[in-house]
């Protein structure tokens, strides 16, 4: 429907629709996106069958900005980040791109692209735990930060 709505948007409406058709579609996505703004750590993920676990003072986090539909992952060297759509509770991750540092680590950094880009990757929350899936890769579990 965004889509849509942006397309009607594109095809020489006035100023007072297009604001319209971007509210309304703002409105949708945030009303099925509402818990899921701020900051959640890193607690563990698995990715080809290795497990790494973090404790409370990671870093390693990802954070959502609902009034914009973006995402960012932080990692042991880049930052990942991207547009975010919540559909029947799920989350999905698109145009997923990267800051382009040279580091000596990127475990972390490999690993979270990997999840993100994966085409049928998705996330589920409950609560203050969200359990990203990427089933031919592994999956992330992250915390709310306090």
């Amino acid at each position: 429907m965004i889509s849509a709505l942006a397309m009607l948007a594109s095809c020489g409406g006035n100023k007072a629709q297009e604001e319209a058709a971007q509210t309304e579609a703002a409105a949708e996505v945030q009303a099925d996106s509402i818990g899921l703004d701020g900051k959640w750590r890193l607690d563990n993920y698995i990715v080809d069958c290795a497990s790494t676990c973090f404790d409370s003072e990671s870093p390693y986090g990802l954070t959502f900005i609902e009034a914009e539909n973006a995402f960012g992952i932080s990692t042991d060297c880049n930052t990942i980040g991207g547009a975010f759509g919540v559909t029947n509770d799920t989350i999905r991750f698109s145009n997923a791109l990267m800051t382009e540092m040279a580091c000596e680590e990127e475990t972390v950094q490999n690993d979270m692209l990997r999840l993100v880009n994966d085409p049928d990757a998705y996330g589920l929350w409950e609560g203050d735990t969200l359990v990203y899936t990427a089933p031919s890769v592994g999956k992330a579990v992250f915390v709310r930060a306090k």
